[in-house]
C-alpha cells in the first residue's frame, strides 16, 4: 500500500514519500493523545507503537483499517452490514494481537474535552438554514435559549428539545432524535442525530450526523445557519 511507502516495483507511486508524510502529519491532537491528520487518525498503542487508522460506514457497509508504518503492517476488515462495525473492529483486533503481542487499540477520540455551554455563548439565539446535501432539501431551525435548553425543528415538524448540550472549544454540540428527509436516512432509519456547529462570519457552520439505531450507519449532512430576527418563539419555550 502506498500509505506504507511500499516498493511498487516498476509501477509509479501514487504519491511520493514527502506527501505521504503530510497525509499522516497531526493537524489536531485531542486530549486522549489521538490526532486527526489529512483524512486519517493517528494514535498509539499502550506500548507506544504509532498506528494510522480509520473506521467507516454507510448504508449496508461497515469497515475498519489499521496501518502500522514501523512494522509495514496493515489490517483491513470490510463487512456488508450496516451494523458490522463491532465485527470489523473485533476481526482486526484479533488479527493484530496475533501478529503483535503488545497490540492494543488506540483511542478513537480526537476531540477536545467537552464543557458546559455558557449562557453568554455566541450560540444563544434563533438560527435558520437548509439541509441540502445527500438528497435532503429541508429547512432547519435551531433555537438556543440557555446553556441547558435548546430546540431543533426539521422541515415542518414541531421543534424538539436537544440533549447533551456541550461546548468543545469553539464548537457547539448536541444530540437529537428526528427524521431527515433523504433516501439514505429514511432507508437506514437513521434517526439519532448529532449536531456540531462552529461560529464563522456571523453564521453557524457545521453538520448534522444521522446514525441508525444499531450504530452501523452514519450519514453527514452539511448545515449553514444564519441568525434570525429576535422574536418570541412560537413554541412557547
Amino acid at each position: 500500500m502506498f500509505n506504507l511507502k511500499n516498493d511498487l516495483g516498476q509501477r509509479s507511486p501514487i504519491l511520493d514519500s514527502r506527501w505521504i508524510d503530510e497525509l499522516h502529519k497531526p493537524v489536531f491532537v485531542g486530549h486522549s493523545g489521538t490526532a486527526t491528520t489529512f483524512g486519517w487518525f493517528s494514535g498509539q498503542t499502550k506500548s507506544g507503537t504509532q498506528v494510522v487508522f480509520k473506521s467507516g460506514g454507510q448504508p449496508g457497509v461497515a469497515t475498519m483499517l489499521y496501518m502500522i508504518p514501523s512494522e509495514n503492517l496493515a489490517c483491513l476488515a470490510l463487512t456488508n452490514r450496516s451494523n458490522g462495525g463491532d465485527l470489523a473492529f473485533g476481526v482486526c483486533d484479533q488479527i493484530m494481537a496475533t501478529i503483535l503481542p503488545q497490540w492494543s487499540q488506540p483511542s478513537e477520540s480526537a476531540g477536545p474535552p467537552p464543557s458546559p455551554l455558557s449562557f453568554a455563548s455566541p450560540f444563544i439565539g434563533e438560527w435558520g438554514g437548509m439541509l441540502s446535501n445527500g438528497g435532503a432539501n429541508m429547512p432547519v431551525r435551531l433555537e438556543v435559549k440557555s446553556g441547558d435548553w435548546a430546540t431543533l425543528a426539521l422541515g415542518h415538524k414541531p421543534a424538539e428539545k436537544l440533549s447533551d448540550l456541550r461546548a468543545e472549544e469553539t464548537a457547539f454540540t448536541a444530540k437529537a432524535v428526528g427524521v431527515i428527509q433523504s433516501p439514505d436516512a429514511i432507508r437506514s432509519e437513521a434517526t439519532t442525530l448529532s449536531l456540531k456547529l462552529m461560529p464563522q462570519n456571523g453564521k453557524l457552520i457545521g453538520r448534522i450526523l444521522a446514525k441508525s439505531k444499531d450504530g452501523g450507519t452514519a450519514l453527514p449532512y452539511v448545515l449553514t445557519l444564519i441568525r434570525l430576527a429576535t422574536r418570541r418563539s412560537s413554541s412557547g419555550f
